[in-house]
C-alpha cells in the first residue's frame, strides 16, 4: 500500500484463529484394553494373572485407565497393573515398604503363554499387604 507521502507500508490487521475442538478421548474400559491384545495364545495368561491379583483379598479394585489395569487397595494406592500390547502383556507391581512408601515398579514382558510371573506376583503381594490389605479374606 502507499501512503500519502509516497513511502510504501504494510498494513496487517491481527486474527484471531479458531480453537478446533477436539472430541473427548473414548474412555476405555478393561474389555476395551483387553480387546487391543491379537495374541490369542496369551488370552489365558491375561485371565490367569487378572484373577490371581483380584483373588489375593477383600478390598481390591479392578479398573482401566488409557494404557492399562490397575488394581489398587482400598486406600486408593496402586499396587499392581497389566499393561496389554499387541503380541505382548506386561505385568508389574510396585514395591512398596511397611511404611506404605512406593520405592520402586518392578514389571515384566510377557510374550508366551506358560511364563512364570509368580516372583512379581508375590511382589504385588507385599505391596498389597502393606498398604493394609488381608490376604485371603
Amino acid at each position: 500500500m502507499t501512503l500519502p507521502d509516497d513511502t510504501r507500508g504494510i498494513i496487517y490487521h491481527p486474527v484471531s484463529l479458531p480453537i478446533g475442538v477436539r472430541p473427548p478421548p473414548e474412555v476405555k474400559t478393561v474389555d476395551k484394553l483387553l480387546e487391543y491384545l491379537k495374541e490369542d495364545s496369551l488370552k489365558p495368561t491375561v485371565a490367569r494373572i487378572r484373577h490371581d491379583i483380584r483373588s489375593l483379598g477383600k478390598g481390591i479394585e479392578e479398573y482401566a485407565t488409557q494404557g492399562y489395569i490397575g488394581y489398587k487397595h482400598t486406600s486408593g494406592r496402586q499396587f499392581a497393573y497389566i499393561k496389554i500390547h499387541r503380541k505382548a502383556i506386561e505385568f508389574g507391581a510396585h514395591v512398596i515398604d511397611e511404611n506404605k512408601q512406593l520405592l520402586d515398579y518392578e514389571g515384566m514382558r510377557i510374550e508366551s503363554d506358560g511364563e512364570d510371573y509368580s516372583e512379581l506376583l508375590e511382589k504385588a503381594k507385599a505391596a498389597f499387604i502393606n498398604l493394609g490389605g488381608k490376604i485371603g479374606g
